[in-house]
């Protein structure tokens, strides 16, 4: 059922306290929802437990932080229809007839679904940056993903200062603006 595992961590880009805190507070809830669905078998939970974390990860990385009732509507009606197909995959892991780690990421799957469906928008056409942090200074370096030849650069450059640093792939500010613009276009928030 649900992985541990598939919540995320903080990106370094949030030093903000406030911001990793509320992170962590809708983490711990999300996991508290979906435990008490496995203990009680409860399908509402469930479903609750799931179209929050989808919800947290909106908010978390594409800057969505309300869904208009449409919007919340249509995420319920796909993770639901998920809920559905992953059971049906489960069932046949029990046979022995699937793989495993072939089986249904719920909460990456519904964000995919409810992007194309309500917006158009694929995964390949989503714009990304790369963000190289020096944990010894907390410095952020921001990239595009075509820079690669200054990314070698500047981790090469952190390792010979015996800096730690973490490297992270970001959806830019400005496709984040764009979403913004296509819902209120939409007229779906």
């Amino acid at each position: 059922m649900f992985e541990a595992g598939s919540m995320e961590k903080n990106s370094p880009n949030e030093g903000d306290s406030g911001i990793i805190s509320r992170d962590h507070e809708d983490q711990e809830r999300i996991l508290r929802l979906l435990t008490e669905a496995e203990e009680t078998g409860s399908k509402e939970k469930e479903t609750l437990a799931y179209v929050e974390a989808v919800k947290y990860r909106l908010r978390r990385f594409y800057g969505i932080d309300k869904l208009s009732n449409i919007e919340a509507v249509h995420l319920r009606n796909i993770v639901e229809e998920l809920l559905l197909r992953r059971k049906n995959e489960e069932e046949l892991v029990r046979q022995k007839k699937e793989n495993p780690s072939w089986l249904l990421n719920i909460e990456s799957e519904a964000t995919v679904l409810w992007l194309i469906e309500l917006y158009g928008i694929r995964p390949e056409g989503i714009p990304y940056t790369r963000e190289i942090k020096d944990l010894t200074t907390g410095e952020i370096f921001k990239y595009e993903e075509f820079e690669e030849k200054e990314i070698s650069q500047k981790q090469e450059e952190l390792k010979s200062e015996k800096h730690d640093f973490s490297d992270y792939q970001v959806i830019s500010d400005e496709f984040k603006e764009y979403l913004g613009k296509m819902r209120e276009k939409a007229h779906l928030i």
